[in-house]
């Protein structure tokens, strides 16, 4: 359908791509805006406004786009036969995708961590010097966080400062190797 009318094609060209000319109905994509408002009524229950229980009030706005999202997904799978895409954008779902993806680039740290410690083994021909050696490594994790949160009170931690470890297990792993070899 072509947008004839200039006041509407003026307030709804963002919304289209660039290829979408004034009387065209072809689109390659578009976006569309879905406003929330509060306050709220929930089961029956109306919040007075915006800052009544607002804990209470953001946790059903959270439950409510993750269930919107996976409506999204299931009906617009990637492989859908048109090759017709939907992906719902919103502070919370990039923030859970974010946290999904750190979350599963973590389980890597466990590998590391293993891999280190076989190497250990190998290189200082050692199990107890390479259990030493991991040992050094992660409890230099729970002295940082009792100087930054008992002492310095910093309790800020996301979920990307768990990946800290790989950087940690590489300069201490290669501190070790130097201090090892230097004995020898």
């Amino acid at each position: 359908m072509a947008i004839e009318k200039p006041q509407i094609w003026n307030t709804y060209s963002a919304l289209f791509d660039t290829s979408v000319k004034k009387g065209s109905s072809y689109v390659k994509f578009m976006r569309t805006n879905y406003n929330m408002a509060g306050p709220l009524e929930v089961n029956g229950v109306r919040y007075a406004d915006k800052s009544d229980r607002r804990e209470e009030q953001k946790e059903f706005y959270k439950e409510y786009q993750y269930i919107v999202n996976e409506w999204i997904e299931e009906i617009f799978p990637a492989d859908h036969p048109n090759g017709f895409m939907a992906e719902m954008f919103s502070t919370i779902i990039r923030s859970k995708a974010f946290s999904d993806t750190v979350n599963e680039d973590t389980s890597y740290a466990i590998f590391s961590v293993i891999f280190v410690f076989i190497y250990f083994i190998i290189h200082l021909r050692s199990l107890f010097l390479a259990f030493i050696g991991i040992s050094i490594i992660l409890f230099s994790f729970s002295v940082t966080v009792c100087i930054t949160e008992g002492i310095l009170r910093i309790t800020y931690f996301s979920s990307l400062h768990s990946l800290a470890i790989f950087i940690v297990l590489g300069i201490a792993a290669d501190d070790i190797f130097v201090f090892i070899d230097a004995w020898r």
